[in-house]
């Protein structure tokens, strides 16, 4: 009954199990310091597929702020304009959103 959960699980033998708990550690604790104060009253802005299975969706932050999320699902590199800061999780080359790749900007108004 649970073997799909049982076999996605990566803290039991798998050899990288290490790096994915520090990559989920990683993003919970960045979602915990830089998004969750900024959600209530959030409010969607957009969203707009930039490919087949690619999309980038803003937000308006209650603070005022503006996230912005970049996803490319499939396995060819996506061309997109993206904002001119660093984002705060993920880099871009070249205004190119690589395969299997998520993006994160939080903005200032």
């Amino acid at each position: 009954m649970f073997r799909s959960f049982e076999a996605s699980n990566p803290y039991t033998d798998a050899p990288d199990r290490t790096a994915w708990r520090n990559h989920y550690h990683n993003l919970l604790a960045l979602r915990h310091e830089r998004l969750i104060p900024h959600l209530e009253k959030a409010e969607p802005v957009e969203a707009k597929a930039i490919g087949d299975k690619a999309v980038v969706a803003h937000w308006r932050l209650g603070s005022g702020k503006k996230l912005v999320l970049a996803c490319n699902l499939g396995n060819e590199a996506v061309a997109a304009a993206f904002p001119g800061a660093a984002p705060c999780w993920g880099v871009v080359p070249d205004n190119t959103l690589a395969p299997y790749t998520t993006l994160a900007w939080i903005l200032d108004p």
